[in-house]
């Protein structure tokens, strides 16, 4: 078993949230909660 945190037993799921920071996150500053979930289950599902 690795250190705690260490990338390369979760490297998908980095990945996944790398993308999504960029992709999706940072582009636009949101203003309710409900823009933030709608906007990363559209990133998800498309």
């Amino acid at each position: 078993m690795s250190a705690p945190g260490c990338p390369y037993e979760n490297s998908c799921i980095e990945s996944f949230f790398a993308g999504l920071k960029k992709e999706c996150t940072r582009i636009k500053k949101y203003e309710t909660i409900e823009d933030v979930k709608r906007d990363i289950y559209y990133w998800c599902v498309n």
